[in-house]
């Protein structure tokens, strides 16, 4: 499994932070609450000391906000600072291609969120409607 594909176009932000902890107690606590962060994507604005002020949201494959963890086909909606994309109906989005989590396995387990840049999920209701 590639965990992180090779990046081919665009630009390329690899966001990572350890942390060393007195014991197998601790790691495993730390984890555990970094797991939580990443999955609650909605409080992902919380996490940064930016000037610049982005929101996310966990959308499901319609574009409807929902509460719960992310899964496979679900969209995370970015309200970026600024004008906003009118194909995006006013956002970014992009598109959970993989939800990942590895027990321990060489001594280490891992959790992971693959996403793509996705089309509006928006526009698919506007057409039923149109209908």
């Amino acid at each position: 499994m590639e965990l992180i594909p090779k990046q081919e176009t665009g630009k390329q932000y690899d966001n990572i932070k350890s942390v060393k902890c007195a014991d197998e107690f601790n790691a495993k606590h730390k984890y555990s609450e970094a797991c939580n962060k990443l999955f609650n994507i909605s409080d992902w604005c919380k996490t940064g000391d930016s000037i610049l002020k982005t929101d996310f949201c966990l959308c499901d494959e319609e574009g409807k906000e929902v509460t719960r963890d992310p899964k496979i086909g679900d969209f995370i909606r970015i309200n970026l600072s600024g004008p906003g994309s009118v194909t995006g109906k006013g956002f970014d989005w992009v598109k959970i291609e993989e939800v990942v989590t590895k027990g321990e396995e060489n001594d280490y387990e891992f959790t992971s969120i693959k996403v793509r840049p996705a089309a509006c999920p928006l526009r698919k209701v506007d057409l039923l409607l149109i209908f």
